[in-house]
């Protein structure tokens, strides 16, 4: 693996690497907090156990390790505030890969979400070199991922009505995708 990739803006230094296993406790607490909130995650409320934890970023570490998947942890200062990745799929869609992305609260709104797409795209095709599509779903109801999504250049392909359970109401699931120049 390579180097942290390191960002800084003008009030709060950023740093933006590769996981490791020393991460998981910050993971656990990140997506649990993610899940208490409620936001637009596939988590609503749930609560994961640290063996839960161990097991999955394990395994994203050996997929990592065998180019099938591409992670970065973001941290402001020593505490996790967003993840982002591409996991490949296999057999015949091994060239597609599906993309994911959350920020802690506190640090939405602030034009991260555009840097780590514009990251994930360029640092992710030269390390997934298999990598022709890049794929996600979003909340039809999550206007900032729409909007994020469309200007980074996605486009809809798809829509799965009544697609999640938000928040005890049923919202579209929309598909999105993009081609890797």
């Amino acid at each position: 693996m390579k180097a942290p990739i390191v960002y800084q803006d003008r009030e709060k230094e950023l740093t933006i690497r590769f996981p490791t296993m020393k991460d998981v406790s910050a993971m656990l607490d990140y997506i649990n907090t993610l899940s208490r909130e409620k936001t637009f995650t596939r988590s609503q409320g749930e609560q994961l156990t640290l063996d839960h934890e161990k097991i999955y970023l394990k395994t994203l570490l050996e997929k990592i390790a065998q180019k099938e998947s591409f992670c970065l942890l973001v941290f402001h200062q020593k505490t996790l505030i967003g993840v982002a990745g591409i996991a490949m799929r296999d057999r015949v869609e091994k060239h597609v890969g599906i993309l994911g992305i959350s920020l802690s609260k506190d640090f939405r709104g602030m034009g991260l979400g555009t840097l780590l797409m514009d990251i994930l795209e360029k640092e992710g095709k030269l390390f997934l070199p298999q990598l022709k599509i890049i794929i996600l779903e979003v909340f039809s109801n999550n206007t900032t991922g729409l909007n994020l999504y469309k200007k980074m250049g996605y486009k809809e392909y798809g829509k799965l009505p009544e697609g999640v359970l938000y928040k005890r109401r049923y919202v579209d699931l929309i598909l999105m995708y993009k081609k890797v120049k």
